[in-house]
C-alpha cells in the first residue's frame, strides 16, 4: 500500500484518468516498477492543502487507463464551520488517517509505504499496528531540521512521529544531510537507508534555439526551480558582474520556472543584458539534457544540497560543473565530496559569495582545456557510480521484499 501526497507532476494526468507523470521520478518510477512486478499495489494520494481543482470534492477513486490499478484521492476537506477553520490542517490529518485506516483494513497489505508529508499517519501505523511501515524522505529540508530544536506544539508532536518504530526509513542521498538527520531524529530501532537517485543514460533532444546566440560565446547553464534557496538571484548578480569583468563573450541559459522568474528577468532588463540571457522555462527531460550537451558550464547554487536530479543528469551528460563547497558540520554535500573529487567538479565556496561565483564563471570560461578535462572526469565517475533508474528502482523493490521475508 503506497500513500503519498499528490504531486503536481502527477495531478493533471490522474484527473484525466491517465498515467502521464512529470517530475518526481523517485515517486512515479517506483510505482511503475511495482506495477510491472508480481506484487499488488494499492495507491492512495492525499491532498495536504486547499487546491482549487479538488476543492469540495469527496474521496475519489480514479481508474487509470492501461494500468492494473486504481488510485484513491483523499482531498483537503474545507467545508468546516468558521470556528474550526484554523484547525483545518489537523482535522484533515485525522480525516486522512481515518480513510487510510479503512483502506488498510479492506486490503490488508504486507507493507504500508508513506511519504514524508504523511508522517503522522505513518507514525500511527508504526506505533499501533503490526504491519511493516516504510517512511520515505526525499531529502531533508531546513524545516525538518528546525523541528529537532524548536519546542512548540507542532515540533513536539512531529518529533514524536519521527521516533515511531518504522520498519525502514528510506532517504534520498541528495546532499541535504539525510544520514546525519536520520540518526538524530529517528528511533534507534528503525532501519535507516540512504539511496542516491538514478539517471537514464539515454539520448537527448538537440536544441533548436530561435534566439540568436553567438557561436563563439561561452554558454553557462542554470537549471532550477526559480524559487528561494536555489541561488537564483545570486546567479544573476554573479553573471552580470562576470559580463562586466570578463573578456569572453558570455551567455546564460536559464531552465526552469518559479516565483523569482519575473525578478530575474527584471534584473536582466535593468542591467541591459537581456540579449545575453535566455529564459526557456520548464522543459522535458530530454530537452534539459540537450541543453547540458549544448552548454559549456553548468552552475549550481543550490543552498540546501547539490546531488539533485538535475545535477545528477548534468554529471551523466559530462558538462563542466561548478558547485558550492560542502558544509560538513551540517552534513551538506559530504557525499558529493566522496563521489566527485576536487579535480572533477569545480568548488567556488559559499552560495552567498557573489565575488567567488563571479570569479568561478570567469575562471572556467578562460580555461577551455581544464573545462574539457573536468567534463571527462565527471562523466566517467558518473557512469561508474550513479545507477540507472532501472537498477535504482530494482534495488528499492528488493529492499521492500526483504522486509516481508524477514
Amino acid at each position: 500500500m503506497y500513500v503519498s501526497r499528490l504531486f503536481s507532476g502527477l495531478e493533471e494526468g490522474i484527473e484525466r484518468g491517465e498515467w502521464s507523470p512529470e517530475g518526481v521520478p523517485t515517486v512515479y518510477k517506483l510505482i511503475e516498477g511495482i506495477l510491472q512486478s508480481q506484487h499488488e499495489l494499492f495507491l492512495t494520494f492525499t491532498i495536504k492543502n486547499i487546491q482549487k481543482k479538488w476543492k469540495g470534492k469527496r474521496n475519489l477513486t480514479i481508474k487509470i487507463k492501461d494500468k492494473k490499478t486504481s488510485i484513491i484521492i483523499l482531498p483537503f476537506v474545507d467545508r468546516l464551520p468558521n470556528l474550526f477553520l484554523k484547525y483545518a490542517s489537523y482535522i484533515n490529518e485525522l480525516n486522512h488517517l481515518r480513510m487510510i485506516w479503512k483502506i488498510y483494513k479492506k486490503n490488508k497489505p504486507d507493507i504500508v509505504y508513506f511519504d514524508r508529508s504523511n508522517v503522522y499517519c505513518a507514525a500511527f501505523f508504526a506505533y499501533f499496528l503490526s504491519v511493516k511501515v516504510v517512511w520515505r524522505v526525499m531529502g531533508v529540508p531546513n524545516s525538518m531540521k528546525k523541528i529537532l530544536t524548536h519546542n512548540n506544539f507542532f515540533s513536539l508532536i512531529t518529533r514524536l512521529a519521527y521516533k515511531a518504530p518504522f520498519s525502514m526509513a528510506l532517504c534520498t542521498e541528495d546532499g541535504s544531510g539525510g544520514y546525519y538527520w536520520m540518526h538524530q531524529a529517528l528511533s534507534s530501532k528503525t532501519q535507516k537507508i540512504m539511496m542516491m537517485n538514478g539517471v537514464d543514460f539515454d539520448g537527448y533532444k538537440s536544441i533548436d534555439i530561435k534566439k540568436s546566440i553567438p557561436q563563439n560565446s561561452i554558454k553557462i547553464l542554470f537549471v532550477s526551480r526559480l524559487v528561494d534557496d536555489k541561488g537564483c538571484l545570486e546567479f544573476m548578480s554573479a553573471f552580470i558582474k562576470a559580463l562586466d569583468l570578463s573578456q569572453k563573450n558570455l551567455f546564460a541559459i536559464i531552465v526552469g520556472d518559479g516565483n523569482l522568474g519575473k525578478q530575474m528577468k527584471k534584473m536582466a532588463l535593468d542591467f541591459g543584458i537581456e540579449n545575453k540571457v535566455l529564459f526557456v522555462g520548464s522543459v522535458s527531460h530530454k530537452i534539459s539534457k540537450g541543453f547540458q550537451h549544448y552548454c559549456d558550464i553548468y552552475a549550481s547554487l543550490n543552498q540546501m544540497c547539490n546531488i539533485t536530479n538535475a545535477n545528477i543528469e548534468a554529471m551523466s551528460s559530462g558538462i563542466c560543473m561548478m558547485v558550492p563547497n560542502s558544509r560538513p558540520k551540517e552534513g551538506i554535500d559530504v557525499y558529493l565530496d566522496k563521489l566527485m573529487p576536487k579535480d572533477s567538479i569545480y568548488r567556488y565556496g559559499s552560495t552567498n559569495n557573489i565575488e567567488n561565483i563571479t570569479n568561478a564563471i570567469i575562471y572556467l570560461s578562460n580555461h577551455t582545456a581544464e573545462r574539457k578535462e573536468r567534463s571527462e572526469k565527471i562523466q566517467l565517475i558518473a557512469k561508474q557510480n550513479i545507477p540507472t533508474w532501472k537498477k535504482r528502482i530494482s534495488n528499492e523493490i528488493k529492499m521492500l521484499e526483504s522486509l516481508v521475508e524477514h
